[in-house]
C-alpha cells in the first residue's frame, strides 16, 4: 500500500465517524472523552514498510488507563501502535476510534457507533 492510499483511507475513517483532521497535521485528529482530549494520528512509511498509530491523552490517564484497558504510559499519556502491515493499523485505527468516541457517549449516539463500524465491516 503506498503512502497516498493509506492516507486516503485515513481520512475515510475520520469523514465516516464525523471527525475533522487537524489543521496542523492532516492525518491527525482530536477526540473528546470523559478522560480529557486524545489526539490520534496514523501514519504509514512505505519507504521503511512500517505503519503506526499515535496517541495522547491530555487529562486522567490514569483514569482512562482503568476503564478503558489500554495500556497509555501513565506519566506521559501515550499509547502508540506500529505494525508492518498497513491494513492491520487501519483496522486497529478504527477500533480505537470507535471505543474513544463510545466512552460518555449517549445511548444514541452508541447506536450510531455500532451502526457506523458494523456497515465499514461489511
Amino acid at each position: 500500500m503506498t503512502q497516498k492510499e493509506f492516507n486516503g483511507r485515513v481520512k475515510e475513517l475520520y469523514a465516516a465517524y464525523g471527525l475533522t483532521p487537524t489543521a496542523d497535521t492532516p492525518n491527525a485528529v482530536n477526540i473528546q472523552t470523559p478522560y480529557g482530549p486524545v489526539r490520534v494520528r496514523a501514519e504509514h512509511n512505505g519507504r521503511l514498510k512500517t505503519s503506526a498509530i499515535y496517541s495522547r491523552i491530555d487529562g486522567d490517564i490514569k483514569g482512562f488507563v482503568k476503564e478503558t484497558g489500554y495500556e497509555a504510559n501513565l506519566f506521559t499519556g501515550k499509547l502508540n501502535s506500529y505494525s508492518t502491515d498497513p491494513d492491520f493499523i487501519l483496522n486497529e485505527l478504527e477500533e480505537y476510534i470507535n471505543n474513544l468516541l463510545y466512552l460518555g457517549a449517549s445511548e444514541n449516539r452508541k447506536a450510531e457507533l455500532n451502526r457506523i463500524y458494523i456497515q465499514r465491516a461489511v
